[in-house]
């Protein structure tokens, strides 16, 4: 099969690294993949592995030369990763241009949640709002609140790298569950760790807890929730600091919480080798937040990999907690308050043979269910029941 994949921006994006890898394994199952990124279709050296076995593009690219298939025939499969608008514009003219190709859409999170948490305001009001406007707005980072329905409904089949986003699905559409693939050698990282933390200023005997990503209005509440508790772990005596890689696009400290940035090393945006280092000198991983609109849709990328990095870690009651065993693969909170996190982190300080235990529990739950070969054999017969084959 020729396969296009269309990914909604760079490859230094989120889901990047799950295309990449979906696009690797079935390149070396024998397909032809394409990868056509919004832009900057170089930041693939940088921030991917650098075993690349299929094309890589981007979105300028295509007004410029027929797609680089190696048999010279037209897409079989267009595999659009989310409804976004960026992906909409380009997988309309395409399916155009070539109408025997089946669409399939990626859908990872509750994109009207995303959109009213941008905007603050409602999908069912912003769909009423002139086209001109909303481009001002968001440009094209987001589900277009009054097209995208139509590009769900236009589209052939779907992945779901949820249950709970079936129900965006059309009724008579074909859909799978399709969860990440994972490389668990590329998680076995080489660092010397003592040296590593000396360097970032960390003491040996600070317990470290990592979180890896960025803040935005849809997260910001949970992310302080994080960093609170870090604050209050340290109050009651534990000497504990946060490592933090990503980006702040909005404030979620309130003024008179800023000492808690004493006990945070901020990194901002890393590369991938500093990505797994960071994560590799952890004692703990967290994601912070709790069920709702937003996180019961998606499954963090992070996620995945804190559990593939055999570190113990912590999660929302939401979306893949739902398939770890409390206690055993993960620690699932069931509240995710500042207070919470930080009985847990103070517990676990304590705790070694269960911070081993979750460490063994989570990386056994990652090699069973992100692993390549069962993943590949589903995606394929999913796309060959699009084309009827």
């Amino acid at each position: 099969m020729n396969i296009l994949f269309i990914l909604y921006d760079s490859f230094i994006s989120n889901s990047a690294i799950h295309v990449h890898n979906f696009a690797n394994a079935l390149s070396e199952s024998g397909h032809d993949c394409t990868v056509m990124a919004k832009s900057h279709k170089n930041s693939i050296q940088e921030f991917i592995a650098p075993h690349i076995a299929y094309t890589a593009l981007e979105f300028a690219d295509i007004r410029q030369k027929r797609l680089p298939f190696k048999n010279n025939q037209e897409p079989d499969i267009i595999h659009a990763w989310t409804p976004r608008e960026a992906v909409r514009n380009i997988v309309k003219p395409l399916s155009g241009e070539y109408p025997q190709a089946k669409v399939a859409i990626h859908l990872e999170d509750n994109e009207e949640q995303i959109l009213a948490g941008a905007t603050r305001l409602p999908s069912a009001v912003l769909k009423f709002f002139p086209y001109f406007l909303l481009k001002k707005m968001f440009a094209d980072q987001f589900a277009h609140p009054r097209y995208y329905k139509k590009f769900i409904a236009d589209s052939d089949g779907f992945t779901l790298i949820m249950d709970t986003l079936q129900k965006f699905v059309p009724r008579e559409k074909p859909s799978i569950i399709l969860w990440p693939i994972i490389n668990m050698d590329d998680y076995s990282v080489n660092l010397d760790i003592r040296q590593y933390r000396k360097q970032l200023g960390i003491g040996q005997n600070d317990f470290l807890v990592a979180y890896t990503g960025n803040t935005h209005q849809s997260n910001a509440e949970e992310v302080r929730s994080l960093y609170v508790s870090i604050g209050l772990a340290n109050q009651e005596g534990l000497s504990v600091k946060l490592l933090r890689t990503g980006t702040h696009y909005c404030s979620f400290l309130q003024p008179d919480e800023a000492w808690i940035q004493d006990f945070v090393i901020e990194l901002g945006f890393v590369s991938r080798s500093d990505l797994l280092a960071c994560m590799t000198a952890a004692d703990l991983l967290i994601q912070p937040g709790n069920p709702g609109p937003f996180n019961d849709y998606r499954l963090p990328s992070k996620i995945p990999e804190f559990l593939s990095m055999g570190k113990p870690v912590i999660l929302p009651d939401s979306n893949i907690a739902h398939f770890l065993r409390d206690g055993e693969e993960a620690i699932i909170l069931k509240h995710g308050h500042a207070e919470e996190i930080k009985n847990i982190i103070l517990a676990l300080n304590q705790d070694r043979e269960q911070l081993n235990r979750l460490s063994i529990g989570g990386k056994k739950f990652a090699a069973k269910n992100f692993e390549k070969a069962s993943i590949v054999t589903k995606l394929e017969a999913f796309y060959h029941q699009l084309l009827g084959s």
